[in-house]
Order: C-alpha cells, then structure tokens, then sequence
C-alpha cells in the first residue's frame, strides 16, 4: 500500500476536526474475503463513507464534509506533526439503522448502508479475524453460531430489493443473502448462472453452503 495524503476534515454537525488517511494504492495480496462480500487484508484501505463523529456523534458522509487541511508527509518538512485529530469511525449496527430511520437515504446509499450494517452484524459470527486491526473498533464477541436477530433479517431484506440481479456482483451478494436467510432454494436458482473467472471461488462456495442448507457467513477459501 501506498500512503496518500492525510486530509484534515470538519464535522458537518459540530465543526470537530477528524483526520482521513488516503491511499494512492492498495492490493488485496493475502486479504481473508467473506461470502457477505466483506473483506480485510493489510494492504487494504477500508472505504468509509458514511463515519461516527466521536465529538457530537453524528453519522456523517464523508464527502459533505469541508477540507481544512491536507498534509502530505513527502511534501512537508520532516519536523511538521499532526495534532491529535480524531480518526474516522465506522458507526455500529445500531447507528446505521437509527440514521435510516431519521433521515433516509437516495438509493446508492441506502444500499451502501444496508450493507455496511449487514457486515457489523455479522462480524460476531467471523473468526479468526482481528475485527480491531480492520478497523472494527467496537467490542464484538464472537458468536459463530448466532443467528440473525429480526433487526438484521429486516435490514437484509431490504437490501436484498435494492440490488440489481443483471450485476453479477450484485447477483451472488443477493444469492448469499438470500442463504443467510434460510432461502436456500432461491439462492440456488440466482447461482445458476456459471459466474466469470474472478467471482467463481466465492460463487462455489455460497452454492456448497446453500446446498448443506447453511445460513451462516463463512471465509471464501
């Protein structure tokens, strides 16, 4: 990974000043991938958009929010540190769906909602991942064998209208939800269609679970 400038942002809602790291690139050599399309490696960058601010906390997009500094470490003088900024956090389950519930959301954000929300949830259910080193920074206990709560089964229902079957991305994230709700039977038939080269080891591996009738989320291996 190749660090990028560090923007210094200020909250939409209280002014508080919280800093971004970018990346002008990244790779997914040795990242560990989820059959709920979640992913974490180190060489990765997670890619929040919507964050906690931890002064006021309000749920923020990160690109409403003002620029006030940008510091590159390659251009500024060696003895130039930053102050003690907050970081960007990633809200909780909890949170996202409190944001829904307040103000809504156009669809392409809906759905990146939904979907961020689908993954918190089911990080109690992953293992051998260090949900701290992802960026995960609220306590989880892992519970592999815990199912979905009713909040969770109606968030994935939701988000499950809002994908595009024509997608294939989109299409083996809706054959998995589906599993992940007990529909095997549809999430068969949506995996039918033989996938292209780069999706077909996580195609194999929701078809192998759907066929067990297996609803939990698991590593694509």
């Amino acid at each position: 990974m190749t660090p990028g400038p560090t923007l210094i942002k200020k909250c939409t809602y209280c002014s508080a000043l919280i800093c971004e790291h970018t990346a002008l690139s990244w790779n997914s050599f040795g990242a560990t991938f989820w059959t709920d399309g979640w992913a974490y490696g180190r060489m990765m960058v997670p890619h929040l958009m919507l964050i906690r601010c931890n002064q006021c906390e309000s749920l923020v997009w990160r690109d409403e929010m003002e620029i006030v500094r940008e510091y590159d470490s390659l251009r500024e003088p060696k003895d130039v540190k930053l102050p003690a900024y907050d970081f960007m956090n990633q809200p909780s389950f909890n949170e996202y769906m409190a944001y829904l519930k307040k103000f809504g959301a156009k669809p392409d954000k809906e759905r990146y909602v939904r979907q961020n929300a689908l993954w918190m949830g089911n990080h109690l259910r992953r293992i051998d991942v260090n949900l701290f080193s992802a960026g995960v920074w609220d306590k989880v206990v892992v519970n592999v064998d815990s199912p979905l709560t009713q909040g969770e089964i109606e968030n994935l229902e939701i988000f499950l209208k809002l994908l595009d079957a024509s997608d294939e991305i989109q299409r083996l994230s809706k054959a998995d939800g589906l599993r992940q709700l007990g529909r095997f039977s549809d999430s068969l038939r949506l995996l039918e269609k033989p996938p292209s080269g780069p999706m077909t080891a996580a195609h194999k591996v929701i078809e192998n679970l759907a066929q067990s009738s297996d609803s939990m989320v698991a590593k694509i291996e």
